[in-house]
């Protein structure tokens, strides 16, 4: 994915962040563009994405097969959410993701 236009406001979500952005005021936001790394299920991709609205762009970052069918399906009627089934990390590299049996929401790559 390449992003050719700098962007004004980058909101990123990561471990539960964007709730706090979000609740905290900065709700007014249309037209932002807001990275969603680790989007689980969509929660924080969905609230976005009405958020920032159709100006607005969210991309959702999420590796797990089983939270990838619920998050699209949690997000399909939002055309401003992108979903890239990748893990992020901070270089190029292979990583290991390793899942959470008891909370399908704290899978992690190491």
């Amino acid at each position: 994915m390449r992003f050719e236009k700098s962007l004004e406001l980058l909101l990123v979500h990561c471990q539960g962040e964007l709730g706090h952005v979000l609740i905290g005021g900065a709700t007014d936001i249309p037209g932002a563009t807001m990275l969603d790394c680790g989007a689980n299920i969509g929660y924080f991709a969905r609230l976005a994405g009405q958020t920032v609205g159709p100006e607005g762009r969210v991309i959702a970052i999420e590796p797990e097969r089983r939270n990838l069918k619920l998050l699209r399906h949690n997000v399909w009627d939002l055309d401003n959410v992108t979903i890239v089934p990748v893990a992020a990390w901070h270089e190029r590299d292979t990583l290991e993701l390793r899942f959470n049996d008891a909370n399908a929401g704290d899978h992690q790559v190491h």
